[in-house]
């Protein structure tokens, strides 16, 4: 279960479902719980798509909008 440290601002996005992409480092597969933290909050969410590649290829235009 990969641990994720937000901002405030950024953990209140997810929490609001505002931000539904993020891009991180790291072994986490489809189906694994991420879970977000900021400060004593803590938020789980399922990891539905993982995508590998370069970062330019994972930020398209299209992802990124969302």
């Amino acid at each position: 279960m990969p641990l994720f440290m937000l901002k405030k601002e950024v953990f209140e996005w997810i929490r609001t479902r505002q931000k539904n992409i993020e891009l991180r480092r790291g072994k986490a597969k489809k189906g694994d719980v991420a879970v977000f933290q900021c400060g004593r909050n803590i938020l789980r969410r399922k990891i539905i798509k993982r995508e590998e590649s370069n970062l330019t290829d994972v930020l398209r235009q299209d992802n990124y909008k969302k």
